[in-house]
């Protein structure tokens, strides 16, 4: 008797309640009928396991690509043929990688991001002092990088730092330790040295190459084919070999739809501070006393505006603070006009 009721409680669908009606029917000859209505009565199935989100969309991965398997993967990835994805890298959901990309090292790339033919990300660092450590390499959300884009992680524990909607252009050379913001742009053969940080929405040119530990200011324009080994203002304009300031980025900060009037006052802190006394049509220099440092004229130009009323000082402080902080830059010195 123990065969056929063992049988029936492996089966997958049968509950608890059919082996025990099967069990508990009658044995004799005429409770045959009866065993045969137990089992026939209706099953209690569990219910389904419900779900608050839909089902992931499934990575597509091309069938020439080798991704580690230790490789995560977002929802809707796609990985194009001869990619090669190593066992550190996380891509978040909708990453794009096209043709011939070779990802590497601990690297996470943020959603959206879109990576072209023959880049190469997340290599280890062009630095002879470098020692294993667990460096890494960070990509933000929304980013396109083209073709032969080379970006290192960090050195020793360092790590590289990319930020999200920037626009990395054909053949740019990201160097370990480095930091871009937010909505930065770097044209083509763009080369970045290691340490090296630009701040949010800054706008470097064709084929310009930036010294290690260099700092660009938010919104700064770098004119093509410049060499910079200066760190370059908030919302400055710089140009030529070796780069000098050549005035405001105009046509960024109304691009950014900067008023007018604070426009003005960026003018005229920056034409004061930098000493540029024969400026004297729209925006002449701020009309404070004259102070043989640079330093010591920004802190002159932050008294007087706190004096002032109605005045934004988000971007007044940012160019104000940039000069003051200059002498703790020791590995970099200011660019300064011609």
């Amino acid at each position: 008797m123990l065969r056929p009721l063992q049988r029936l409680a492996g089966r997958a669908y049968a509950s608890h309640a059919h082996v025990a009606a099967y069990a508990h029917a009658p044995a004799s000859a005429d409770g045959c009928h009866e065993r045969l209505l137990a089992l026939k009565a209706p099953l209690t199935l569990p219910p389904l396991p419900t779900y608050a989100d839909a089902p992931l969309e499934p990575a597509t991965i091309h069938a020439t690509a080798v991704v580690h398997p230790h490789a995560r993967l977002g929802a809707g990835v796609e990985i194009g043929p001869f990619c090669v994805i190593g066992p550190d890298v996380e891509l978040l959901e909708h990453v794009v990688v096209k043709a011939h990309v070779v990802i590497d090292g601990r690297t996470r790339i943020g959603a959206h991001t879109v990576i072209h033919p023959f880049a190469s990300i997340g290599g280890t660092p062009q630095d002879k002092k470098h020692v294993r450590g667990l460096s890494s390499l960070e990509i933000g959300h929304s980013c396109i990088i083209r073709e032969h884009v080379t970006i290192n992680t960090g050195t020793n524990d360092g790590t590289t730092r990319v930020g999200d909607g920037c626009w990395i252009l054909a053949s740019s050379h990201i160097g370990h330790d480095s930091c871009v913001g937010n909505g930065v742009v770097l044209s083509n053969a763009v080369c970045l040295a290691g340490h090296v940080r630009i701040d949010d929405f800054a706008i470097v040119g064709g084929q310009v190459g930036i010294k290690q530990f260099v700092h660009i200011g938010s919104l700064a324009m770098i004119g093509g084919q410049s060499a910079v080994d200066g760190d370059v203002l908030p919302f400055g304009l710089a140009f030529g070999n070796r780069a000098k300031l050549t005035g405001i980025n105009l046509v960024g900060l109304r691009r950014r739809n900067v008023p007018r009037l604070e426009i003005k006052r960026l003018l005229q802190t920056f034409r004061y501070m930098y000493g540029l006394s024969h400026h004297n049509k729209f925006a002449p220099p701020l009309a404070l006393p004259h102070h043989d440092c640079i330093v010591a004229r920004a802190n002159a130009a932050r008294v007087h505006f706190a004096s002032t009323t109605n005045v934004d000082m988000q971007r007044l402080e940012a160019m104000m603070a940039f000069v003051e902080s200059s002498p703790d830059r020791v590995r970099s010195a200011l660019c300064m006009p011609a």
